[in-house]
């Protein structure tokens, strides 16, 4: 079965990022996905320690490991992620940069996440989405998790509670894609084995 995971980067746990991804994760159940969300506020997040610089061999999947156990088990048993966060100061989260700086342990020497799926969503009440969405997809991309079509939407919190029927539709081809992209991977690696 197709995992999703919803990474809510967002220190409010009842806020418009998670009412965005519990969307997507809705929508990813719908075609069959098991789902789970993590929200970072709830584990001890710190900053990356810049290990890769000091000696690459320090950078490695047991130092993520070892801080965030139960985060690393679902991104490994997960086949796609939503991102999500709001935008601050125009750019992402400070818990969901770090997040993605403590990364780097996972695809330094192994490449843990590659052909994993992601998409991100964002909550804002004025501009910086775009730029907010570079700063979380660019780098997974780096690190060899795809980006299907149609994996990024964005919106004004307001927005969203007024119940944009535009932005529902977004979340939901979101969750769609990620379980379709997700099987499709899933396919090939069975037929190339």
């Amino acid at each position: 079965m197709i995992k999703v995971l919803g990474i809510n980067g967002s220190p409010r746990k009842d806020g418009n990022t998670n009412l965005m991804i519990q969307t997507v994760l809705e929508s990813a159940r719908k075609e069959g996905a098991e789902t789970n969300i993590i929200h970072l506020v709830d584990y001890p997040i710190s900053y990356c320690l810049g290990c890769y610089s000091k000696d690459k061999k320090l950078c490695n999947p047991e130092v993520f490991k070892g801080m965030l156990p139960k985060v690393y088990e679902e991104l490994i048993s997960s086949h796609a992620y939503v991102f999500g966060t709001p935008v601050y100061w125009f750019s992402i989260s400070g818990l969901m940069k770090n997040f993605i700086d403590l990364l780097t342990a996972l695809e330094n020497i192994e490449k843990i996440l590659e052909n994993k799926i992601a998409s991100c969503v964002i909550s804002m009440e004025e501009d910086g989405a775009i730029n907010a969405a570079s700063q979380i997809l660019i780098p997974l991309n780096f690190m060899g998790i795809l980006i299907p079509p149609f994996a990024i939407t964005y919106a004004q919190g307001n927005l969203f509670l007024n119940e944009d029927k535009e932005l529902i539709l977004e979340l939901e081809n979101i969750g769609k894609n990620l379980v379709k992209f997700a099987r499709i991977l899933n396919e090939n690696k069975k037929i190339n084995t």
